[in-house]
Parts: C-alpha cells; sequence; structure tokens
C-alpha cells in the first residue's frame, strides 16, 4: 500500500510539473486550506502550529508530500485515517498546503 500511494503522489506531481500550469502548491492553496480549516484545524490549529490532543506542530514539520499523503489517508498515533472522508485529489491539496505552511518559518 505504501508503495501504491508514493506511485500515485509521483505520478501526480510529474503531470502537474510537466504541464505549463502553476505548480501544485500555488494552484491548490485556496482549497487546500478550506479543506484542511475543516478537517485539521481541530487539533493542528488554523495555521499550524496547536497541538492539540498531541497533534504534530505542522510549520515545523520536515515530511515530505509522500509521507504526509500517507499519514492523512491512513492516520497516526491518535490521528484518525481521512481515506473514507477524502479523495486522493482532497488529500494532496490538504498536504500541498500544510508543504506551505512548513515553508512560511
Amino acid at each position: 500500500m505504501r508503495y501504491y500511494l508514493a506511485f500515485i503522489m509521483a505520478i501526480w506531481l510529474a503531470c502537474n510539473i510537466a504541464s505549463d500550469e502553476t505548480p501544485p502548491v500555488a494552484a491548490s492553496a485556496t482549497s487546500g486550506s478550506e479543506l484542511y480549516i475543516r478537517y485539521c484545524s481541530a487539533c493542528h490549529g488554523t495555521d499550524g502550529p496547536a497541538r492539540i490532543n498531541g497533534a504534530t506542530n505542522l510549520r515545523q514539520s520536515s515530511l515530505d508530500s509522500v509521507r504526509l499523503l500517507k499519514i492523512v489517508r491512513e492516520g497516526r498515533n491518535k490521528m484518525p485515517s481521512f481515506k473514507t472522508q477524502l479523495s486522493i485529489e482532497e488529500t494532496s491539496e490538504i498536504v500541498s498546503y500544510i508543504l506551505m505552511l512548513s515553508k512560511k518559518e
């Protein structure tokens, strides 16, 4: 399963990088932020540093997109899985937003 998710994310990134479109982080930041607020902000806060219920400070995260995608899809520690609530595309948008947050500091 881990390799499948990494493969899907690699293909998605390759398709977006190969096109003349805006990079994925910039293209999906608005809807990624909306999804983040809806699904993640209760524990991570509106901009990532809250540590409610042992949540990670996302502004200090050094995880790459593949690892973040897996965590959001499958859950980790107290964090639940979101694979039944979010599509791969929605999960990728949230991951792009998280990566943007971690680059702000």
